[in-house]
């Protein structure tokens, strides 16, 4: 049925786009039972904050150059952690050996590290993108080597990393080190002792936490949990803490700095989404329309921010810690997906991606939060403006200074490695991204395929390299022609 005028005014009240323009110009309608929905989830918070607010815009931070009379142009290396494997490697890499990858960039003229997200994750969930939380890190990139003279070595040397087996033999091999540790307790700041308590309870009473006591809604008793479970959540915490920034320091050392990964949101059974419950939409998952990039859409299986909420102060704050977080070891920080701080794509339960609605989001106080975060630790902005981007997007990003994504394979002729358009000064400029095609597939499918990839490869690089773009990042699977897709 189609929507009524009451409905339709309720929706531009409430910031629920009835149509949208996707990727290619085309004026789409969005589902009428997802606007109806949206409608009934808003209605009673009321309208988003208007982003029309009168007052200077602060800019981020632009990456540091080492001549001040020219736009800042390097390069950088690009790999999840987990990959980064070496001869002595325990099944995975560690948070130590991106100083190994730094001092190995830099020796060749580069000047940054890239990754994927080191957020903490549970057991069984194959994406970066869906963490516990976006305030704690993953301790399973350790590097036991301080505390046990031979860590775990779970396929050490294979070509496909099990993250859930090398988790569970890291802790049973530094559990009793955690247990033993006499200086935690005067360590443990308040947020991460209800981290841990909540961990713990995943572990002892199930991950859905929407079945546990009605009591537990703000913070887990300790007498509910296992005490030994909580102290290695403590430990191994600090433990990451320490080992990233130790990272970090070894970075500047040798003249590179860490671009880490913002996801666009968390796991629905995370700590995130209990610990801030309020913040956040029940009935629907943020995801994207479908769009040159992926052709029926994506349903990425985390819980959109409420726009109203968002914008409070309890929105901002967290908002705010999720970003200070990042910068204590990050010199780059990119948002994945930051189209989702202007609009979200939400697709309701049970739905498919196509039958999503935009809504509007408070764009002005997530980008108000990221310079002064930006510019308070002397960290830049990349913002990942891949896919469906209405022109607000861009023009925002350049009024605060953030580098936007190039990605050479949308930009090639057909069966060619020659670039269509080069990318601009504000740019990080990249053959792919980690969800999109490797270039040995890529090329096999797209290009002239009576030319040897690695030539294609090095050529497309070498207009990377000569373009304006103030970052080109160099993918560590398609360095060694890898084919697979690392995530």
């Amino acid at each position: 049925m189609a929507l009524t005028a009451a409905e339709r005014a309720a929706a531009g009240r409430l910031g629920i786009s009835i149509d949208y323009v996707d990727d290619g110009g085309v004026t789409r309608s969005a589902n009428e039972a997802a606007v109806r929905s949206a409608i009934d989830t808003l209605s009673s918070a009321g309208p988003v904050p208007s982003d029309d607010v009168e007052g200077p815009i602060a800019a981020c931070v632009e990456p540091p150059s080492s001549d001040p009379d020219r736009p800042l142009r390097t390069w950088g290396f690009v790999a999840p952690l987990w990959s980064l494997r070496g001869p002595s490697d325990h099944g995975i890499g560690t948070y130590g050996d991106l100083t190994l990858v730094g001092d190995w960039v830099t020796e060749h003229g580069g000047s940054v590290v890239a990754t994927l997200p080191m957020l903490a994750s549970f057991a069984g969930e194959d994406s970066p993108y869906r963490p516990v939380s976006r305030r704690f890190w993953d301790e399973v990139y350790l590097d036991p080597s301080m505390w046990v003279s031979s860590g775990p070595a779970v396929g050490s040397g294979a070509d496909i990393v099990d993250r859930d087996a090398v988790r569970a033999a890291l802790r049973d091999a530094l559990g009793p080190v955690a247990v033993d540790d006499p200086m935690i307790e005067s360590d443990v700041d308040a947020e991460l002792r209800v981290y841990a308590r909540f961990r713990a309870a995943g572990e002892r009473h199930g991950l859905d936490w929407r079945r546990w006591p009605a009591s537990w809604r703000t913070e887990v008793p300790a007498d509910a949990v296992d005490v030994d479970t909580v102290r290695w959540f403590e430990w191994s915490q600090m433990q990451c803490r320490r080992q990233l920034a130790a990272a970090a320091d070894g970075l500047r050392r040798s003249g590179a700095v860490l671009l880490a990964d913002l996801p666009v949101g968390a796991h629905p059974d995370g700590f995130d989404r209990w610990r801030h419950r309020r913040l956040f939409v029940d009935g629907f998952s943020i995801g994207a329309p479908p769009d040159g990039f992926n052709l029926d859409g994506q349903d990425w299986g985390i819980a959109p921010i409420h726009p109203v909420h968002a914008a409070s102060p309890e929105g901002r704050a967290w908002f705010r810690s999720l970003l200070d977080h990042h910068a204590t070891v990050a010199g780059l920080l990119r948002i994945d997906h930051v189209m989702g701080l202007h609009r979200q794509w939400w697709v309701p339960a049970g739905h498919d991606p196509v039958d999503g609605v935009y809504v509007r989001q408070p764009a002005r106080a997530a980008w108000d939060e990221i310079a002064a975060c930006s510019q308070q630790h002397g960290m830049a902005i990349v913002a990942e403006d891949l896919g469906t981007v209405p022109p607000e997007v861009r023009r925002e990003m350049a009024r605060r200074r953030a580098l936007g994504m190039f990605v050479a394979q949308s930009e090639l002729h057909p069966h060619s490695a020659s670039l269509a358009r080069r990318p601009s000064p504000l740019s990080v400029a990249s053959f792919g991204t980690h969800d999109m095609s490797p270039i040995v597939p890529w090329w096999s499918e797209h290009g002239d395929v009576s030319r040897p990839v690695a030539a294609a490869r090095d050529d497309v690089l070498a207009q990377l390299a000569a373009s304006d773009a103030a970052i080109v990042l160099v993918d560590a699977g398609d360095v060694v022609l890898d084919p697979v897709q690392v995530n």
